[in-house]
């Protein structure tokens, strides 16, 4: 595996929106805003009141996601500092690059969420200990 010497800034962004008589088309340039081809995706809907979902870092994986429907926030951390994102969709998307900490809390009854993943799953690219993160983050180059 290797290690980034720095993390990528993340990008918080609007899809483009195309309306018709057929309906609204939403869609994104994603080659343009970080790493491509997308290797995986899924979703997450019916996240009970007041669940948290998230709770990990990547080392390699990079991921879009994207408010389908509803309303979310994903906090991030990167180098200590935690900034909180609203997702309130359809169309709002954040592109996160590996090397952030997120937690995903804050679901609207109705929210639902896409994730395009770079890589396919792989547990060793996860880290699910906040502290283990802030040492691996530490160890990285400046």
């Amino acid at each position: 595996m290797t290690r980034p010497s720095r993390v990528a800034p993340y990008e918080l962004f609007d899809l483009q929106q195309i309306t018709g008589p057929a309906g609204i088309l939403y869609l994104g340039e994603l080659t343009s805003r970080g790493e491509a081809p997308v290797d995986r995706f899924f979703f997450l809907r019916g996240v009970p009141a007041g669940a948290r979902r998230g709770g990990h870092a990547h080392k390699e994986q990079s991921e879009y996601l994207i408010c389908v429907q509803g309303s979310l926030e994903i906090h991030i951390e990167s180098r200590g500092d935690v900034q909180a994102i609203s997702l309130a969709g359809p169309g709002r998307a954040l592109y996160l690059p590996a090397g952030y900490w997120r937690d995903l809390a804050g679901f609207s009854p109705d929210a639902i969420l896409a994730v395009l993943a770079t890589h396919p799953f792989s547990e060793d690219d996860y880290i699910r200990d906040r502290e283990a993160f802030r040492r691996w983050e530490a160890s990285l180059a400046p």
